[in-house]
């Protein structure tokens, strides 16, 4: 990768802006731990409070239609399957694991 020297210049100074981050992080080690570490508890309650307590408290949606069961249509795919099944082409392969 050719560096022209104003790319240059630009990398290097983002470098060291990125350096004194890591630096300040570096130092300042436990702070930065201990907001992880509560960042995370909120995240997990949050999203424990989402995915549990809202859909417990919720009450589940009923519907009003009564599902029947179609024989006919039953039928037709059972005599669909049958019919698949057999065009399909069964070959007896022998066992490449049999000695």
């Amino acid at each position: 990768m050719k560096f022209s020297y104003p790319q240059l210049k630009k990398f290097l100074i983002n470098q060291n802006l990125f350096g004194k981050i890591l630096w300040f992080l570096g130092k300042h080690a436990f702070l930065v731990i201990l907001l992880l570490v509560v960042f995370s508890i909120a995240l997990g309650g949050f999203l424990f409070y989402n995915y549990v307590v809202i859909i417990e408290n919720n009450d589940p949606v009923v519907s009003q239609t009564l599902l029947r069961f179609r024989n006919d249509t039953y039928q037709s795919v059972l005599i669909n399957w049958h019919t698949e099944n057999q065009e399909i082409n069964y070959e007896e392969y022998s066992n490449p694991f049999k000695k």
